[in-house]
């Protein structure tokens, strides 16, 4: 990119393994979008190869934080 003056930043992520969305049950992004929008700014939020997901968030750490507690509250669409 450098080479064709493509100016990019480089970002840090969140990966999800697929492995921990069940399959066939729905809502599973519903879940992890869901449980974040209204705590930490979600930039971006696209599946990849292998069916991994990948989350672009405001604080890494706090949505990590959320993440990895069994039940949180969904946002409600009142609180943004």
């Amino acid at each position: 990119l450098q080479a064709h003056k493509i100016h990019y930043k480089e970002q840090k992520i969140i990966t999800i393994s697929p492995n921990r969305i069940p399959s066939g049950v729905p809502g599973g992004y519903s879940k992890i979008f869901g449980s974040l929008w209204c705590r930490v700014k979600v930039k971006s939020f696209y599946n990849g190869e292998g069916d991994f997901v990948y989350l672009n968030v405001s604080n890494i750490k706090k949505a990590l934080e959320i993440l990895s507690k069994e039940n949180v509250r969904p946002c409600n669409s009142k609180l943004r």
